[in-house]
């Protein structure tokens, strides 16, 4: 509290010296032009006052109230200011709601530059709406192929991302492995209501894994749980729970207090998000894939944490990659499709015609993946 104080007492010191003649001259729009940008001499002292106010404001932020769990939520959770779709229902079927998705015209035009068929992701798209204590949001991605999905996908997203504007890349997992996708929003996420906190976050899973178990008839040896980022907490946490095919966790963190501090070696009391601690339960064959450069999460704190699953692993690094684009790398997904097809009977070929044909080990695979050498 005295380093803020005296933080606090610098940044107003640091104002006090520019001139008062000065200050009168100025109108609003000339101090926001000389907060923004350094108009004159004195732009500069005003830009350094609120960079450390604004770093003031946050650290008061984290620490009020000064209760690990409110802290750590601050810290942990970045849900999306505003949802970016909305479910618009249809026909229920089965005694299951079932919803159709709309997204924002400003996401349909991302898409677009992307090159993605808006029309043509919403239509592979079935929504539901689950009623448990809280509101989740769940979406259902088919694949394209005509033969039901030999298997599913339970996916977790990352931070900051609702469903919205994570499905594009479910659509990218159905359409490249030939695989259906279930994924979910977390409390406060989209249209999931509810408290956000860690126990919550096991909840939602927990439900999502109840209704395709349940509703739509899903075994669990057909379901493959993934988990991406914020997503592999609660992977981690519920594969021991059920006897699911396998387990993917991609870009992996540690737990909350690792994030923060990067070199912590014990576990410190009142951690949360400790995948560190829990992959210990693992027994499932598990699939680690990381980015050489991902700077949430060092590679090499992932390998030591690798070390501590007692279950059948492989560990797969995508080089150059980073902590949220590991998908835009054709290894990712032969990766991917080569640890899957080890664990899944009678997988459908990998569909990689619209990757880029540049990286080494893509043109050294893909027409051995291609030719029906793997996949038969």
């Amino acid at each position: 509290l005295r380093l803020l104080l005296k933080m606090v007492f610098h940044c107003y010191g640091s104002l006090t010296k520019v001139p008062e003649e000065c200050l009168e001259k100025l109108n609003l729009d000339e101090l926001l032009d000389i907060c923004l940008g350094e108009r004159d001499k004195y732009g500069r002292k005003i830009n350094c006052f609120m960079l450390r106010l604004k770093i003031f404001l946050k650290q008061l932020y984290f620490v009020c109230p000064p209760f690990p769990n409110c802290v750590i939520r601050k810290i942990a959770f970045y849900p999306p200011k505003s949802s970016l779709y909305n479910f618009e229902e249809v026909e229920s079927q089965e005694g299951k709601e079932m919803y159709r998705m709309n997204v924002c015209p400003a996401l349909r035009k991302i898409w677009t530059l992307q090159g993605f068929d808006a029309d043509k992701v919403l239509s592979q798209t079935v929504c539901y709406l689950l009623k448990e204590e809280t509101d989740i949001a769940c979406v259902h991605v088919k694949n394209p192929g005509k033969q039901p999905s030999r298997k599913v996908i339970l996916y977790s997203h990352d931070n900051a991302v609702d469903l919205g504007m994570v499905l594009t890349t479910l659509y990218n997992i159905a359409e490249t492995l030939n695989l259906d996708v279930i994924s979910y929003d977390y409390p406060s996420y989209g249209l999931s209501t509810g408290k956000l906190s860690e126990k919550h976050l096991y909840r939602s899973i927990q439900c999502v894994y109840n209704f395709m178990s349940n509703k739509l008839g899903i075994d669990d040896q057909k379901i493959i749980i993934w988990g991406k980022s914020l997503g592999t907490v609660p992977s981690i946490q519920f594969s021991p729970s059920v006897n699911c095919n396998c387990l993917i966790l991609q870009s992996s963190i540690l737990s909350a207090y690792r994030c923060v501090i990067r070199n912590l070696t014990k576990d410190l009391c009142g951690d949360q998000l400790n995948n560190f601690s829990k992959i210990c339960k693992v027994h499932h064959p598990t699939l680690i894939i990381h980015g050489s450069k991902d700077k949430i999460c060092a590679l090499r704190h992932i390998l030591k944490m690798s070390e501590r699953c007692p279950g059948p692993r492989s560990i797969q690094v995508v080089m150059n990659g980073e902590h949220d684009n590991l998908e835009d790398f054709c290894e990712f997904w032969l990766y991917v499709y080569y640890f899957l097809h080890q664990h899944v009977k009678r997988l459908p070929l990998i569909n990689l015609s619209r990757f880029k044909r540049s990286s080494i080990i893509y043109k050294r695979t893909y027409k051995y993946f291609s030719n029906g050498s793997i996949g038969k």
